[in-house]
């Protein structure tokens, strides 16, 4: 992997109002959903003043009921809040923040914040990528059977075809030529220039203590969209098996490598001092947070 991530915040905004009957006394109520709705609207309206590399996203995961006769007390909505570094995923959070504190000025309603999750864009480190490169090429790809191919055909057979057809994106052209009329990967790619890219993952905390890498195997069809159920339904399948020894071998010959070449590992950290060039690794979560009872 030779690319970034982006940081996030996540937080669910818990809006109380007042309820009432809504035809017969909606004077006396003030709209928890109204806020919620009012939120979105003014969020949807910062897009246009934030870096175009950040990404706002939200779900409206309680719209406080199922009757539209009635004023709705509660409503909440869950914000992901995503950015290339900390610095601007905290300050776009924070204009989030006082859009929601206008929704309750606008509505007379009361709105809790709730901490979710964060992640630290990873830092990306060439030394360890090269290093393990050289590992993937010489262990290589997995051997796939019949079977193998014919369960892969058939989950690629339930993607649209712009799924489909989006399956090559982010592959160099040579890569994608020989890929073409394929439903798995059976080749080791060309190694990309570093990107940022457009999702974000824990492992990049990590990243900001010490110099990290990390490689991405075959485990499912060629083009498979994650958070899907198709990615469930292989995951149990000998593909995702063979995807998972690959990754693991080739973590402990890089390992290995390493070990035995200290003078790769001070190279490492010597880039990565680079890369973060001063700056010292602070937690987006907040002080004092507990982890979720459940």
């Amino acid at each position: 992997m030779t690319c970034s991530s982006l940081a996030n915040y996540a937080v669910t905004f818990k809006f109380t109002g007042k309820s009432a009957h809504a035809a017969a006394a909606p004077h006396i109520g003030r709209s928890a959903l109204d806020a919620v709705e009012l939120m979105n609207v003014g969020v949807n309206y910062l897009r246009e003043h934030i870096i175009p590399e950040a990404r706002l996203h939200y779900a409206v995961t309680d719209s406080g009921g199922t009757s539209p006769n009635v004023v709705q007390p509660y409503a909440e909505v869950t914000y992901l809040v995503r950015a290339p570094k900390k610095q601007q995923v905290q300050e776009i959070y924070q204009r989030v923040e006082n859009i929601a504190k206008g929704a309750t000025l606008m509505t007379g309603t009361s709105v809790e914040i709730a901490f979710e999750g964060a992640a630290s864009n990873l830092i990306p480190n060439k030394t360890l990528y090269d290093a393990m490169q050289k590992q993937i090429l010489e262990i290589g790809m997995p051997t796939y059977t019949i079977e193998d191919e014919q369960h892969a055909q058939a989950i690629f057979n339930t993607f649209s075809p712009e799924i489909q057809a989006s399956s090559f994106v982010g592959l160099k052209k040579e890569d994608a030529m020989q890929l073409k009329d394929k439903v798995i990967a059976d080749l080791i790619p060309s190694v990309l220039p570093e990107f940022i890219m457009g999702g974000s993952t824990d492992v990049g905390d990590v990243s900001w203590i010490v110099p990290t890498v990390q490689c991405t195997t075959v485990c499912m069809a060629l083009g498979t969209p994650l958070h899907t159920w198709q990615v469930d339904s292989q995951g149990v399948m000998p593909i995702a098996h063979k995807g998972m020894l690959q990754a693991a071998n080739i973590m402990a010959c890089t390992a290995v490598e390493l070990i035995n070449n200290p003078t790769l590992i001070a190279e490492a950290k010597k880039e990565w001092k680079e890369r973060l060039d001063g700056e010292t690794y602070v937690s987006l979560i907040p002080e004092g947070t507990m982890p979720p009872k459940r």
